[in-house]
This record gives structure tokens, C-alpha cells and sequence, in this order.
């Protein structure tokens, strides 16, 4: 098996390796010495329709679904590696009601019972509750700083605890640590 442009790779608890295969459009399960153990999109589920387009990143969650950032298809997808079931997370709901899409998402995590989101065309870093419903969302400014926005796209998200989060910025070539406001308190994660 070859891969073309790699993008993430992420140890499942069997120790083998989910890679986000950028340039084949795929995400791929493959074992320490190169065997593939699972794919997405499969035969099948290419007949059913699902299709990825530059998948920049791949995790999983407490339950072991298989996230992806299908960045060119503005999507969100969660995969159940044993039933094939996929969820499509195209928008979140906002607190006044509306709706917010996303625009090339390159990082997911589903981490303290909450979905954390680096939306690169908007650019913007989302947390969304199960339910799909934006609890906070940050621009990419630093309120006070003649930096202004910092974020030009971000490329890269690491959630490294409940309130703090790692974000790159691509033009500036900077890491950002991102501290979330004092109010969230995110739930313990289940282990």
C-alpha cells in the first residue's frame, strides 16, 4: 500500500496506525508492518455515497469511532469502524438560534464529552457539545494585542487538557497555546 501526502497519523489501542491519507482521499488502519486493516471510504461506502476530499486529520473518540476532517468537503465525519455507520457534521447550532457551517475543518477531537473543532477557512476554533451546539468559539485574536488576528489559516489543533489548547498558525509559522475562558469546565474524560 502506498500512501500519498500523509497528513495525521494516530495510534488506535490495538497499536496500529490510522493515517489520514491526504493525496488518496482516504483514511487507512494499517498494522506496524504496513498490512491494511480498515479503510474509509471502502467499496461500500463509496456506493453509498460517501466520498472524502483532502482528509487533513484523523482521531478517535472514548468509544473508538474514527473522526475525520474532510477539509475539502467541509465536513465533519464520525465513523463506526465495526458497523460502517457514519454521522455527517456539516454546521453547529448556535445559542441564538442560528447555525454556523464549516469551511475546511483540518482538526477533530472528541474529548471530555465535547467535540473541539479547528475550522480553518473561517478560521476559528469551535467546542461543541454532543448535540452539535457551539459551547465557545474563538477568532484567532488576542484581545488588547497589536498582533491582531493570529490565526491565517490555523493547520493544526492538540486539545492538552479540559482548558488548554494548542493551535498552529501557518503564515506566522507560530504554535499558540490557548487558554479557554475560566467558565468552562468541561467534564472529566471517562477512561
Amino acid at each position: 500500500m502506498t500512501l500519498r501526502d500523509p497528513h495525521d497519523v494516530v495510534t488506535t489501542p490495538d497499536g496500529h496506525f490510522l493515517v489520514a491519507d491526504t493525496g488518496n482521499h482516504r483514511v487507512v488502519e494499517v498494522s506496524a508492518d504496513g498490512a491494511c486493516h480498515w479503510s474509509f471510504p471502502a467499496a461500500a461506502d463509496v456506493a453509498a455515497g460517501w466520498r472524502l476530499r483532502d482528509p487533513h486529520n484523523v482521531s478517535l473518540d472514548e468509544r473508538g469511532r474514527v473522526l475525520v476532517s474532510d477539509t475539502g468537503n467541509h465536513r465533519v465525519l464520525v465513523v463506526e469502524r465495526g458497523t460502517g455507520r457514519v454521522e455527517e457534521i456539516r454546521g453547529l447550532a448556535l445559542a441564538d438560534g442560528g447555525r454556523t457551517e464549516l469551511r475546511e475543518p483540518r482538526g477533530c477531537h472528541f474529548r471530555f464529552g465535547h467535540y473541539f473543532i479547528l475550522d480553518s477557512g473561517t478560521p476559528r476554533v469551535l467546542i461543541a457539545d454532543r448535540r452539535h451546539r457551539v459551547v465557545w468559539s474563538w477568532d484567532g485574536r488576542l484581545l488588547g494585542s497589536p498582533l491582531g488576528q493570529i490565526l491565517r489559516p490555523p493547520r493544526w489543533l492538540s486539545v492538552v487538557s479540559p482548558r488548554r489548547l494548542l493551535v498552529t498558525d501557518s503564515v506566522t509559522g507560530r504554535v499558540v497555546l490557548v487558554r479557554l475562558p475560566r467558565w468552562w469546565t468541561a467534564p472529566r474524560q471517562r477512561n
